[in-house]
């Protein structure tokens, strides 16, 4: 049976690292590694790089909360975004020199991709509303057709078919003297105001 190494390879920590994103237990990352690279790795080692990396994950959440912040005072300072760029890029050589000390494309490009990926999660945020709604719409739907399915069959009075799309689409409202409905008031809205 092999010894344990004190160091892993590239590959086994691509594999530690993908098993923490992922929540995995300490034992099954160990296996993973095992059976893919043929490294056995000790669950303590993968509990304390995960540590490690919940860790650094913390402080970089933390730093970002600070950045945002910081990008909030100099907004309401009345910086413009020139003014707004030098101060970042001033603040980031202040925390840690080294940080950008190579290129200073390489930061300008970091913050576009920081952007984009904000941006690509408030179109997923907006997708999900869009499916839930979409959802809901089609559940009315599918009871709606039931409803009228049975209306046609003659198995329910056409009265109690009127009275079942009222409760799923709501009541529609009419105005005195008006021939078609100008407003709907779903049924749920009906129940909470006592009518």
């Amino acid at each position: 049976m092999p010894k344990p190494r004190k160091s892993i390879s590239a590959q086994a920590a691509s594999i530690l690292l993908a098993g923490i994103e992922a929540q995995k237990t300490n034992l099954a990352i160990s296996e993973e590694i095992l059976t893919q690279t043929g490294e056995r790795v000790a669950t303590r080692t993968i509990g304390r790089r995960k540590a490690e990396w919940w860790s650094h994950r913390k402080i970089n959440e933390a730093a970002r909360e600070r950045a945002q912040m910081i990008v909030a005072e100099l907004k309401n300072s009345g910086l413009n975004g020139s003014d707004l760029v030098h101060a970042q890029v001033v603040q980031l050589l202040l925390d840690d020199p080294a940080q950008i000390a190579g290129d200073p494309k390489l930061v300008i490009s970091s913050e576009k991709n920081r952007i984009a990926r904000e941006r690509i999660e408030i179109m997923r945020g907006r997708l999900d509303v869009d499916r839930r709604k979409m959802a809901l719409l089609e559940g009315r739907e599918n009871r709606a057709t039931a409803v009228l399915d049975s209306a046609k069959q003659g198995s329910k009075d056409p009265k109690e078919a009127l009275e079942s799309l009222y409760a799923i689409f709501g009541r529609p409202q009419l105005e005195r003297g008006a021939l078609y409905p100008t407003e709907v008031i779903p049924a749920s809205a009906k129940e909470s105001n006592g009518a």
